[in-house]
């Protein structure tokens, strides 16, 4: 834009970026119906600077999706980059979860982070499963499932103690779902640091000494991470012994 100088009866061009005030705060208002939105950035984190967009950078304010080119950080505790990819990953939010699709069935984490979890009955960090269709159950207690629903492991008989074991994190299966493997809260303390695991015959928990006695289930399923809390690292072998 040109500006006229009476002084000097000349022209000199004028520039938003230059001559206009600097703003510090802008107005702004809810919008969530645009399904294409480009994505304001700087170049630097301080300073008078000129904002910019890409195009490889959009985000859609009606289902509040952000789509980018690669992605690169944690989520949920797993470092996920593009190049752990085989095709084209869309990460979006379902169900207060962080959902992963890719244009190829292949993918690879390359670091998976479990932190210990906290003293609460059924905390966790690992892999969940959710089907059996199990209600009333115990937070934080070991189930077996022995192909049409899940009932409490106990190491007493080979029938509650040689299928496959999870443990609760809430009253139903298929809703709160059953940690297969990861770190875990029991309902009942097993044991001392490091000490190994396995399956008790008081049915639901973890014992730190291998049962005894005829038709017993000797089956390793962790390890004690706290000495009064109930933390363990629940990995449940598949090989056991009836004796």
């Amino acid at each position: 834009m040109a500006k006229y100088i009476p002084a000097n009866n000349s022209l000199t061009t004028v520039t938003n970026a230059t001559n206009a005030s600097i703003a510090t705060n802008v107005t702004v208002a809810d919008e969530s119906t645009d399904t294409s939105c480009n994505v304001l950035f700087v170049t630097a984190a301080t300073g008078n600077l000129p904002p910019k967009s890409g195009t490889n950078l959009t985000f859609n304010s009606s289902n509040g999706r952000l789509t980018a080119n690669e992605f690169l950080g944690n989520v949920d505790g797993a470092e996920i980059k593009a190049s752990d990819f085989v095709g084209t990953p869309t990460i979006s939010d379902e169900d207060d979860e962080v959902c992963i699709t890719l244009s190829e069935a292949k993918t690879r984490i390359a670091r998976r982070r479990f932190n210990v979890t906290t003293s609460t009955d059924g905390n966790h960090e690992g892999d969940v499963v959710y089907f059996g269709g199990a209600t009333s159950m115990t937070k934080g207690s070991i189930y077996v499932y022995e192909g049409t629903t899940w009932e409490l492991a106990d190491a007493d008989a080979a029938t509650t103690a040689t299928g496959m074991l999870a443990v609760a994190l809430g009253t139903t299966s298929d809703n709160n779902g059953m940690l297969i493997r990861g770190m875990v809260t029991l309902s009942a303390d097993p044991g001392s640091i490091s000490e190994q695991l396995y399956l008790s015959t008081t049915a639901g928990r973890a014992q730190n000494a291998a049962p005894a006695g005829s038709g017993k289930v000797v089956r390793l399923i962790g390890y004690c991470l706290d000495s009064t809390n109930g933390q363990v690292y629940f990995n449940p072998d598949n090989h056991y012994t009836v004796l």
